[in-house]
């Protein structure tokens, strides 16, 4: 077939015509063949058979008498039939009794032995067994073996003559179809030509001729009925295309108004991403100066309330003056959590993840927090479950922060009852989680609102008079902070019976290498530290440079009182004059100053080679403000408002108590 797929129509339908006539007249000459073959066939048996009838006839008495010469007479009369090529009379026992061989056979046409009546054809050859029967009893077998030869020479003229019928009916055939084949071809030919003149001159008003109403008069009906549809949209597009400029220029000034509606857009994103950034620094400086404006003064309001707590005052003297102090603090702690809410959403807040001590860290929050509890009558606990390793790896500084906002919380909310801190560990897919639970039976809180808590600026009380006060910033903070440091912070609660705010945080330490906590006899040690160096008196000469008045009051008690000789100065001028020029021991010199700065103040004393140790002082605490003082040449750093521990920290560090002074000069004596 694949032959035929590139033939013209023409000799597709001749070759289709001719094929069909050579495969039908092939096959009737076959079975006519056939049939000729099975009536020669027939015929040679039946032949065949009658003679050795005739044969088994005749011999009968021969056969009874044993007269073999009168057997051989019969078998002589074969000779008139040219195909049998053998004859054989036997006797009943199977020996041969008479045999006829034609002139050209040979003797190995002789069975072996008779077999039953019948005929079969073996080696060219048909044979046939017939029975002679006297008196209803077989007495001898008559064989006669003919030649096939002459059925096959009839067979091959059948043949021939059905071969050249054949032939001749293929050239009639092929004859009358090249002549047929112009009816069907012809119409497609001519359709094939006005395609192609159609396509090369691209002329759609060119139509086809039809002369038939069969497929062929379908196929042309088609085709011309798509060039009226072909010839009708070229001149749709004639239209289209005379349009089109029109539309271009409509569009192209579309596109180009869009263009620059898009790049004043791109402009004003810019400007605003300009304006918003400029806006997130202005907010940061604005909060650094606000902390520096705002810890000023309250370095002077906790300082001397701390100072006048110290003398002897009567009761409502000293309550008073508690009150100035812990409403100075509170007041701190919200400038704290303003700047830390401030820092965390501008992605500013560092951590700093190293291994601390869980024992320090509870021990810190109970002896903080328990006092708080005890003054308002509750019971107060830290509970902590078998197996907590005493170290974990996480920010102390930002764990310590959630759990004394979580604590100051709890407390705030109970009027009675307990306030509970329970600490376990526990294992989440592989991974161990250290689980601290604030536990209360506090007011409660809502459904409704156990997620609103964690919004900023949100509270359970929201009323204008709430009871229990606060900026809604504490628990805000934690939330961000627990995530910041890889855990989280859930809340389960019921209004009336109390809530469970759960803090979890990874250890970070592999448990199995840490001893566990034991976290009283820890308490002891800290405790007798604590006795050990408490109420320290130094000795040593202190440059205070600091420009507010406040500040400089201030810092000439404190260190009065811890037996320090203090020398002032107001500005980074006289601080750099006064050091170069006296002899001290110790510099606390304040970052903001008019002049030169506490900074350029210290770099210019390295620069001469001065090495007295300097400890800078600083309202700002915005992260990195204690890196940049130590590069600029500063020992160490103190925040305001300065915290008496921190300062006592700093003095033991460069200064030597009296207690050492006394022994030293003691010594000296000796």
């Amino acid at each position: 077939m694949r032959v035929m797929q590139n033939m013209t129509i023409r000799r597709k339908l001749v070759s289709i015509i001719m094929l069909t006539c050579i495969v039908s007249l092939l096959l009737a000459g076959a079975i006519l063949v056939v049939s000729e073959w099975a009536a020669l066939r027939r015929d040679m048996v039946q032949n065949t058979s009658t003679h050795a009838a005739m044969i088994a006839e005749n011999c009968k008495a021969a056969v009874a008498f044993e007269d073999a010469k009168d057997a051989e007479e019969t078998l002589r009369a074969l000779k008139q039939e040219s195909s049998i090529v053998f004859g054989c009379v036997y006797v009943k026992s199977g020996e041969p009794f008479a045999i006829y061989y034609r002139d050209d056979a040979d003797s190995s046409l002789q069975p072996s032995e008779p077999e039953d009546e019948g005929f079969s054809f073996d080696g060219g050859l048909l044979t046939v067994f017939k029975c002679i029967i006297l008196d209803e009893e077989t007495i001898g077998t008559v064989c006669l073996r003919s030649d096939l030869q002459p059925m096959y020479a009839t067979l091959k003229d059948k043949s021939v003559t059905v071969i050249g019928v054949v032939l001749l009916a293929s050239l009639a055939a092929y004859l009358v179809s090249s002549r047929l084949q112009r009816i069907i071809s012809g119409p497609i030919l001519n359709l094939a030509d006005v395609a192609k003149v159609v396509s090369e001159k691209k002329d759609y008003s060119i139509r086809a001729a039809k002369q038939s109403n069969d497929e062929v008069g379908l196929l042309i009906d088609a085709f011309n009925d798509m060039l009226e549809q072909t010839e009708a949209r070229e001149s749709e597009l004639l239209q289209a295309r005379d349009h089109l400029e029109t539309r271009v220029q409509e569009r192209t000034a579309e596109l180009t108004d869009a263009n620059r509606k898009l790049e004043d857009s791109i402009k004003r994103a810019n400007l605003l991403a300009k304006e918003a950034t400029q806006a997130s620094e202005a907010k940061s400086q604005f909060l650094a100066n606000m902390s520096h404006e705002i810890r000023t003064p309250m370095n002077g309001v906790i300082g001397f309330a701390d100072i006048l707590a110290d003398e002897d005052l009567t009761e409502q003297e000293r309550e008073y003056v508690e009150i100035i102090r812990n409403c100075g603090r509170e007041l701190l702690v919200l400038i704290d959590d303003i700047l830390d809410f401030s820092m965390i959403e501008a992605n500013k807040l560092e951590t700093e993840i190293t291994s601390c001590s869980l024992g320090n860290l509870l021990n810190g929050i109970e002896s903080l927090m328990r006092p708080k509890a005890v003054e308002k009558g509750l019971e107060f606990r830290v509970a902590e479950s078998a197996g907590l390793p005493s170290q974990i790896c996480t920010d102390p500084v930002r764990l310590r922060q959630c759990l004394i906002n979580l604590v100051s919380n709890a407390i705030k909310f109970t009027e009675e009852g307990h306030v509970y801190v329970n600490v376990s560990v526990q294992e989440e897919d592989g991974e161990l989680y250290i689980h601290f639970e604030i536990e209360d039976t506090g007011i409660g809180i809502p459904s409704d609102k156990q997620d609103s808590i964690f919004e900023v600026f949100t509270q359970v009380d929201g009323s204008h008079s709430r009871k229990y006060g606060g900026s809604g910033l504490g628990l805000a903070i934690s939330k961000r902070l627990a995530g910041i440091l890889g855990g989280r912070l859930t809340v389960r609660s019921r209004e009336g019976e109390g809530s469970i705010f759960s803090l979890v945080l990874p250890v970070g330490v592999d448990v199995r290498k840490q001893p566990f906590l034991d976290r009283h006899n820890l308490a002891e040690e800290l405790r007798a530290e604590q006795a050990k160096s408490a109420g320290p008196t130094f000795c040593g000469q202190v440059l205070v440079a600091e420009d507010v008045l406040t500040n400089q009051v201030l810092m000439k008690s404190l260190l009065k009182r811890m037996g320090l000789e203090v020398t002032i100065a107001e500005d980074g001028d006289e601080a750099v004059q006064k050091v170069v020029t006296g002899s001290f021991d110790l510099v606390l010199m304040d970052v903001q100053m008019p002049k030169i700065n506490g900074l350029e103040a210290t770099r210019a004393l390295r620069k001469m080679g001065i090495a007295t140790p300097i400890v800078a002082l600083t309202a700002h605490a915005m992260k990195g403000d204690d890196s940049r003082c130590i590069k600029a040449g500063c020992d160490d750093y103190l925040s305001k408002p300065i915290d008496r521990q921190k300062l006592l920290d700093v003095l033991t560090k460069y200064l030597p108590s009296k207690t050492e002074a006394v022994h030293d000069k003691s010594n000296a004596t000796t």
